[in-house]
């Protein structure tokens, strides 16, 4: 009869058949009534035991509650039901484990330490990751000159050293001086009571201070409160006030003015947008008041001269009359003449000439002509020069139907015909033409017929708009198609995928078929395990697709089964068996009856399969089937 095993809790573990041994069930050797040889493996049993199953692999079929010693971790590990735990001391490892209150978990990706209440985790330290560097305070103890022990908090910030901090003033000795502190004017590295910076030059507090004892300037110069006038009452000084910069006197309370020197250069500015410059003076003329003798009135950009009742409403406006003695040369964008009526001794106009009397070039004559304004947009008759032509923007009207256009003296445009034009290169459009002939290309009707191959040719695309099908009627081929790109190419190229109305080529076609998935089936049994059967596989799977026929990174997606489990049940053997003796001598006793053969009939029994089944995935590396995954269902 076969042996019953059950585990702690009740549960079936096997039926152990007489005469066999099971070495899947359990990481130890099980044996079966009247197995011939049994006590190695029972012997064994008790040496796993007694070593925990030492080993640098986890055991291959453990039951929950089971130890093992990890030989490469160096601890004893407890399982779970799922995976295996240290059964003391912290958890070490990169990823967060499963973790029970009480348990330690040190993060050795980031250099931290967790601990796990049972609900949360809570970080103990440090507080900065590995990636971020030494940040936050550390305290530490300096020898001093007297080889005295003095305590210090250091501040860090991404692993650099920001500032010391003591509550003493004193001397390190020489070997602990902190190089960040050791300065022209520190050359000891003396330790001052309280925040010692290390990088004054760039170290700033940020914010607002109560109270300083001085001001520093830039250049290192102390200067207390009494070298200073108050900047919020009135100041006296017994001596001249002279301002030895260029920088200047600033007035306003809004620092509105500015006077300064710039190089030869003295400047009276406001600094303040829109707001004006007056030069006042008294003037007996004015009835001995103060009136603006030059006024400027920012915002318009505009300069008055004694515009007193108003501001200037000119660039520059003269109240009063205005003289030129010599010659009045503007120049600007335009001249206006507000005047009723224009008088120009010459009879022709001149334009493009300089004040000097010199010619400009073509270049410099380029749009040269006349401009007449009008709210609805300028009406010109302009010369350019890359044309070397008069041209204007409005329509040109012969109000003589009788008369023409002319070039070189030769009539070109009537009222009803073009005369003596050979060509029209740019002509685009024309009535319609009964017929068409257009060099070997003839258009009679809804034919085009051609005399040579055909080729449309367009720097953008085509587009064929067609009423029904598009029949090709003498059966040729259309090649030269650019290739459809799938949305697996797409994935794979990181491009964009075409469209649906795309046609598709014949390696569009071969690519698609070539990477899709194989799928099927296939019994397992007795093909082994592990590494073994994965090789196995792979050997039957490139019997049927060879791999040196297929792309690389085919996909192949295999369901297995296994019965390597099954069992038999209710066989009786008793019965099947027959026994036959045979007399022999032993020891002086005659005719001894020892057994001389044992002979099996046939026996009947129910066998219980139980499948074992799990996906197992392949991948073409272009010479081999590469094993991916087994996931078991």
């Amino acid at each position: 009869m076969s042996y019953q095993l059950n585990k702690t809790d009740g549960t079936l573990l096997l039926d152990l058949i007489d005469g066999q041994l099971d070495t899947s069930s359990t990481n130890l050797t099980l044996v079966g009534r009247n197995y011939s040889g049994y006590g190695e493996y029972f012997n064994e049993n008790f040496i796993k035991l007694l070593e925990n199953f030492n080993s640098t692999a986890a055991p291959s079929n453990p039951l929950t509650g089971q130890i093992w010693w990890d030989s490469t971790d160096q601890r004893l590990k407890v399982y779970n039901g799922s995976v295996w735990k240290s059964s003391g001391g912290p958890i070490v490892q990169n990823t967060l484990p499963q973790m029970v209150a009480g348990d330690l978990w040190i993060d050795n990706l980031n250099n931290q330490v967790y601990a796990f209440d049972g609900t949360d985790l809570m970080l103990m330290g440090p507080q900065y990751t590995e990636s971020q560097g030494k940040s936050g305070f550390e305290i530490g103890s300096i020898l001093d000159s007297q080889s005295r022990s003095r305590t210090v908090t250091y501040l860090y910030s991404g692993g650099i050293l920001s500032a010391v901090i003591s509550n003493i003033e004193f001397t390190p000795q020489f070997a602990q001086r902190i190089t960040g502190l050791v300065t022209a004017s520190n050359p000891n590295g003396i330790i001052k009571v309280g925040m010692n910076i290390i990088d004054t030059a760039n170290f700033k507090f940020r914010g607002t201070s109560d109270s300083a004892n001085a001001l520093v300037t830039a250049g290192g110069v102390v200067r207390a409160a009494d070298s200073f006038l108050p900047s919020t009452a009135n100041g006296i000084t017994t001596g001249t006030l002279t301002i030895q910069n260029s920088g200047g006197l600033t007035i306003g309370l809004s620092q509105n003015n500015v006077q300064k020197v710039v190089g030869p250069k003295f400047y009276i500015e406001n600094q303040l947008t829109d707001h004006d410059l007056s030069l006042r003076v008294k003037s007996s003329s004015f009835g001995a008041i103060s009136v603006d003798a030059i006024y400027i009135d920012a915002s318009t950009a505009r300069v008055g001269i004694f515009t007193t009742n108003r501001l200037p409403e000119y660039t520059l406006d003269v109240e009063g009359d205005l003289r030129v003695t010599g010659n009045l040369v503007v120049e600007g964008s335009r001249v206006a003449l507000d005047v009723q009526t224009l008088r120009v001794e010459d009879k022709i106009i001149e334009i493009g000439v300089l004040n000097d009397s010199t010619e400009l070039t073509d270049a410099q004559a380029d749009l040269s002509g006349i401009s007449v304004n009008s709210s609805n947009g300028s009406k010109d008759i302009l010369w350019k020069n890359a044309t070397n032509a008069f041209t204007s923007n409005v329509n040109f009207d012969l109000l003589d139907i009788n008369k023409t256009y002319k070039i070189g003296g030769v009539d070109k445009l009537t009222n009803t015909s073009l005369i003596n034009i050979s060509s029209a290169p740019d002509l685009a459009l024309v009535g319609t033409l009964t017929v068409l002939q257009v060099d070997e290309i003839a258009i009679d009707g809804k034919t085009i017929t051609s005399t040579n191959d055909m080729a449309l040719v367009s720097t953008n695309g085509i587009a064929i708009t067609a009423g029904s099908d598009i029949n090709i009627t003498d059966a040729q081929k259309i090649t030269g198609v650019g290739k459809a790109i799938s949305a697996k190419k797409a994935a794979e190229l990181v491009v964009a995928e075409s469209t649906d109305s795309t046609v598709v080529t014949k390696i569009y076609a071969d690519e698609e078929i070539a990477t899709e998935t194989i799928v099927f089936s296939m019994d397992i049994t007795g093909l082994g395990t592990g590494a073994s059967l994965q090789s196995s596989v792979a050997t039957y799977l490139n019997d049927m697709y060879p791999v040196v026929t297929l792309n690389t990174n085919k996909i192949v997606r295999i369901h297995t089964t296994s019965y390597t489990g099954a069992t038999v049940q209710g066989v009786d053997v008793e019965s099947a068996k027959s026994i036959s003796n045979i007399a022999v001598d032993s020891n002086g006793t005659q005719n001894e009856s020892v057994v001389q053969d044992i002979v099996f009939a046939g026996a009947s029994g129910t066998v219980i399969l139980t499948p074992v089944r799990a996906l197992m995935t392949y991948k073409s590396t272009g010479t081999v089937w590469s094993h991916q995954s087994t996931a078991a269902y």
